[in-house]
């Protein structure tokens, strides 16, 4: 497990080191309180993993948003809006999960058997500075 403390003057180092450790099937879930700043970690880190320059949107309200670049395609899933224990069958998750990189927020929203190895977990918490967050790394094994 790794903890790290970030602000926006790292974020961008920071999520470069982090994507090399990514490979396609990986899972990342991303965790924390409402504007703890998941969207903002998915945003910072799709462009890297794709290649593209296009806007990153939050997929909060189709829950499910794909962006194909190069090297990877990134799959982006938001589960606010869902209940405790959601199946993600019904948003092709074992269709395209062994070919892409999946970012999940709120991924504590989805059945068990859905977070699977190999990836990461990650939760951003709040500092006492509004401009800075606490990150903590743990690696699926």
């Amino acid at each position: 497990m790794v903890k790290i403390e970030l602000d926006e003057k790292n974020l961008d180092a920071f999520m470069v080191d982090f994507a090399k450790q990514l490979k396609k099937g990986d899972i990342v879930t991303l965790n924390g309180a409402l504007g703890a700043g998941k969207t903002t970690f998915a945003k910072a880190l799709i462009p890297i993993l794709t290649g593209l320059d296009d806007d990153i949107q939050s997929p909060t309200f189709p829950i499910c948003l794909t962006y194909e670049g190069e090297p990877f395609e990134v799959v982006h899933y938001d589960l606010y809006r869902l209940p405790e224990n959601s199946n993600l069958e019904e948003f092709g998750w074992h269709d395209m999960r062994d070919h892409v990189i999946t970012l999940i927020e709120w991924g504590e929203r989805a059945l068990p058997e859905f977070i699977t190895t190999p990836g990461f977990t990650i939760d951003i918490a709040f500092t006492s500075d509004d401009n800075k967050r606490v990150i903590t790394i743990e690696e699926l094994a």
